[in-house]
């Protein structure tokens, strides 16, 4: 099956959560797995205004367990296949405990040490994971100063769509779409699949002229007007 869980040396097998289950955990919840997913210590220091640990050698897995032990334990339980956990109060760790076969074996262990090795796995098997800035080497100084100089409009007009709000965008695959997937069987899919099928879907209904009429409702009148992403805008009373 695509996607299956796999598994990670001193861990256990990592899993991506079905759509079910995502709902069934509400989005903001799910969301903020994400946010740990991929937050850095420095940034999580910043964002709970705790400057007075930047010189401290505490971890970021310490500061979580610290602040939100519930929450980093269903962060951890989420993301772990058939597996329980379990937490190890003394030594401040989550082991994985495989219950399969009718008796009980360890099958891996989340502490300081490994966290962020889970969290990389985590990210990956979400599509989620974090492109490496590689150094470039120009050619000329003014090649150097208009790659910054994209770089850095790039930045100032970053803003969130509304569009792309992930209860949008699993309505508008289920209204619409050619492989049989609605909102009746949507959640026997994984996020790492629907997020995959999702951006085909648009690369299809891009290149496809009948999509692209059918994209603005056969509405517009002059060719110039014609956006053919505008099927994707957030649906609002009265607009459909």
């Amino acid at each position: 099956m695509w996607n299956e869980p796999y598994a990670v040396d001193g861990i256990g097998k990592i899993r991506c959560p079905t759509l079910l289950e995502i709902r069934r955990m509400t989005y903001h919840i799910f969301c903020t797995f994400l946010n740990l997913t991929l937050i850095s210590r420095d940034e999580f220091i910043s964002k709970f205004n705790l400057d007075e640990l930047k010189s401290d050698p505490i971890s970021l897995y310490e500061l979580v367990l610290a602040m939100t032990p519930q929450l980093l334990f269903q962060y951890i339980r989420v993301f772990i296949a058939n597996d329980e956990v379990r937490f190890l109060e003394r030594e401040r760790a989550f082991e994985i405990v495989d219950l399969t076969g009718g008796g009980e074996q360890t099958s891996g262990r989340i502490d300081g040490r490994n966290f962020d090795r889970f969290r990389e796995s985590v990210a990956s098997i979400l599509g989620l994971k974090k492109q490496d800035d590689k150094p470039v080497k120009f050619k000329s100084e003014r090649a150097r100063k208009l790659m910054e100089k994209i770089r850095n409009n790039k930045s100032s007009v970053k803003k969130q769509d509304e569009a792309y709000a992930f209860d949008n965008m699993v309505l508008k695959y289920c209204s619409n779409n050619k492989v049989g997937i609605n909102l009746l069987n949507v959640g026997g899919l994984t996020y790492y699949q629907f997020i995959r099928l999702f951006y085909e879907y648009i690369h299809a209904r891009q290149s496809d002229y009948g999509d692209a009429l059918a994209a603005n409702t056969f509405s517009y009148k002059d060719p110039k007007d014609y956006n053919p992403m505008q099927w994707i805008e957030k649906l609002k009373d009265g607009n459909y």
